[in-house]
């Protein structure tokens, strides 16, 4: 748990973008991995640990975004772990970046994950579709999706 909690967290935070939700998300993953690892559900090798922890936070986080979107709850941006500013913040540079992070927020769900894994945590083309249990194709075509929608929200 020590070697992963970073990664981990840190997947989560980016696809929920809300530092309580993410602590939860990470947490719960955990907690799924203990209760599949006593059941014997994995049967990879330790070289395949993290991707398989990966899916889970990945499902997790997934999970609690469907159930933000059911429950109709904002994110408060005070919270926002990737939020810029603070002493000395350039306040241009502060409102794009809080215009790329709310734009990615928007994304479709799917979408997100996909962009996060792929572009901001450096995951390979396989990595994400095997966290993401999908294709190589279906990857990027998010990514792609992804990419555009951005563009066309950080243009207006």
């Amino acid at each position: 748990m020590r070697a992963t909690h970073g990664r981990t967290l840190r997947i989560a935070r980016r696809i929920l973008a809300h530092e309580a939700d993410a602590n939860d998300v990470a947490q719960e993953a955990y907690t799924r991995a203990f209760v599949a690892l006593r059941e014997g559900r994995f049967r990879g090798q330790s070289s395949q640990l993290q991707a398989w922890l990966d899916r889970i936070v990945v499902r997790a986080s997934l999970d609690a975004l469907r159930q933000r979107v059911r429950s109709v709850r904002r994110v408060d941006d005070s919270q926002d772990p990737d939020a810029t500013g603070g002493d000395g913040a350039d306040p241009a540079r502060t409102v794009d970046a809080k215009r790329a992070i709310d734009a990615i927020r928007e994304l479709a769900p799917d979408q997100r994950a996909a962009f996060v894994l792929r572009e901001l945590e450096g995951f390979t083309i396989k990595e994400t579709a095997a966290a993401l249990e999908t294709t190589d194709g279906a990857i990027e075509q998010r990514v792609l999706r992804a990419w555009a929608s951005l563009r066309r929200r950080l243009s207006s």
